[in-house]
């Protein structure tokens, strides 16, 4: 199936996942958003997305991403945001206290 950069309805909800990157791998409070729309502004000239594919398996994940984030198993069995705090309610945008280990990978959800 192929998803509309946005979905019919009230507000317009985008179609993609949302996309992230970090300015420091090894440092999760420095996540933030990326807009699929402007990602020359954040990856260099000529960069934009053309596609992604989404699957759902029944095998286990096998992406090595605790490996890459190795705080990301930290994070999961603490239940923190990666802000370093414990969601309470969502207060802002920013992506540190809105995204958690398990908004990246089921890998890492069943590890906490």
């Amino acid at each position: 199936m192929v998803l509309p950069r946005y979905l019919a309805g009230e507000g317009s909800p985008s179609g993609y996942p949302k996309l992230a990157t970090y300015a420091d791998e090894q440092r999760p409070e420095t996540v933030r958003f990326v807009d699929p729309e402007r990602l020359e502004q954040d990856f260099g000239p000529g960069t934009r997305l053309r596609r992604f594919w989404a699957q759902i398996a029944d095998e286990p994940i096998t992406t090595g991403l605790t490996k890459r984030l190795g705080w990301l198993v930290d994070y999961a069995e603490a239940g923190k945001m990666l802000d370093g705090t414990k969601p309470i309610m969502i207060s802002d945008n920013l992506a540190r206290s809105n995204l958690g280990a398990g908004s990246f990978s089921s890998e890492a959800r069943s590890l906490g």
